[in-house]
C-alpha cells in the first residue's frame, strides 16, 4: 500500500504530484526455480526522500541469489564475498544453512541487510 500526503485527484495533477509517505508492505513473494524470497514490513520516506524503516526478509536458497546478483553485476565479488560469510555465520547460528530471515533497514540514508551495511537507501520522494 502506498501512502501520499494528500489524495490523487485532478487538483493535485495540476498543482504538482502527491509526495508519497509510506510504503507498506504486506506480502512480497518471489519465485524463480529454487530461489524463493519473502518480505513484509513498513518504509517511511525520511526528510531527505530516502527510505527509512524495515523489511522482513526470508529467503531460501539465498547463496544462489548472491550469486546471481554477483554473476548479473548487480554487486562486485568483494560485497559477494562479505555477504556470503556475514550471513553464512547468521543461518549457521539459525540453524538451517539454505534459509535465512533477516531485516533489511534503511536509517539514515543508508541500507543494511541485518548488521552488514550494503550500500545508499533507496530515495523514494519523487521531487
Amino acid at each position: 500500500m502506498l501512502i501520499f500526503d494528500r489524495p490523487w485527484d485532478r487538483a493535485a495533477v495540476e498543482a504538482g504530484l502527491p509526495a508519497l509517505k509510506q510504503v507498506s508492505v504486506r506480502d512480497l513473494h518471489l519465485a524463480w526455480g529454487r530461489l524463493d524470497l519473502r518480505a513484509h514490513g513498513t518504509l517511511d520516506v525520511d526528510a531527505q526522500g530516502f527510505a527509512a524503516g524495515r523489511l522482513d526478509i526470508a529467503a531460501t536458497n539465498w547463496r544462489d541469489m548472491i550469486d546471481v546478483a554477483e554473476q548479473g553485476g548487480m554487486i562486485g565479488a568483494n560485497m559477494a564475498g562479505t555477504l556470503r560469510v556475514g550471513l553464512g555465520l547468521l543461518a549457521q547460528m539459525a540453524g538451517n544453512r539454505e534459509s535465512i530471515e533477516i531485516p533489511l533497514a534503511f536509517a539514515d540514508g543508508q541500507t543494511r541487510l541485518g548488521p552488514i551495511p550494503i550500500g545508499p537507501a533507496p530515495r523514494l520522494a519523487t521531487r
